[in-house]
C-alpha cells in the first residue's frame, strides 16, 4: 500500500494505510461497545484454507469488523475490500458484505475490482484473479480491466498533451 499510494485505484479509490486504520478503529471500537470484545488488526484471521471449500456455493460468515486484517477500499453500500495482515492468508485481499449489524459475508476478492456482476464475463474476458489474491495481483486486475474498458479509438496522450 506503501508503493502504490493512494486515491487512485478501484471502486472509491485506495486508501492509505492512515485512513485503512482510522476506519478499521472506528469499526472496531463499535463492535466492542455493542459486543463486548476487542478486535484488533493484529491479532489472527479468523479464517482459514478450510473456508475456501464452499466459498463458491455460498459465502464464509464472519463478523465484521474482525481480528487480522484492515478494509483497503470501499466498494459502496455495505461492501469493502480488506488486506488480511496475519495467518495464512496474509497479504491477501477478501471482500466483505455487511448487511446487518456486524453480520459479514466473506469471499476472496475473484474478480477484477470494479467488476460488478461475478456471474458475467468481463467483456474483455479477463482471466479470474487467484483465489485469493496477493494486494499487487488485485490491484494490477483493476489495472488491465481499466485498459480493456478503454475505447478502442483512444489513443495515448503525455503529459505534454494535457499542458496545451
Amino acid at each position: 500500500m506503501l508503493q502504490l499510494g493512494h486515491g487512485a485505484g478501484p471502486y472509491y479509490g485506495l486508501w492509505s494505510p492512515g485512513k485503512s486504520l482510522n476506519e478499521f478503529r472506528g469499526w472496531a471500537q463499535e463492535y466492542e461497545a455493542e459486543e463486548g470484545r476487542p478486535v484488533r488488526p493484529t491479532d489472527l484471521f479468523p479464517l482459514a484454507a478450510d473456508d475456501l471449500r464452499d466459498v463458491e456455493v455460498r459465502p464464509v460468515d464472519r463478523d465484521w469488523p474482525c481480528d487480522g486484517c484492515i478494509p483497503i477500499c470501499h466498494q459502496g453500500c455495505t461492501f469493502w475490500s480488506v488486506l488480511v495482515l496475519t495467518g495464512a492468508f496474509a497479504g491477501r485481499v477478501w471482500d466483505v458484505a455487511c448487511f446487518a449489524g456486524f453480520s459479514g459475508e466473506w469471499v476472496p476478492a475473484c474478480r477484477p475490482p470494479g467488476w460488478w456482476d461475478p456471474g458475467t464475463p468481463h467483456p474483455g474476458q479477463l482471466p479470474p484473479l487467484p483465489r485469493p489474491p496477493t494486494l499487487v495481483e488485485w490491484f494490477a486486475g483493476w489495472t488491465e480491466r481499466c485498459l480493456t474498458d478503454l475505447p478502442e479509438t483512444a489513443e495515448p496522450r503525455s503529459a505534454r498533451d494535457h499542458c496545451t
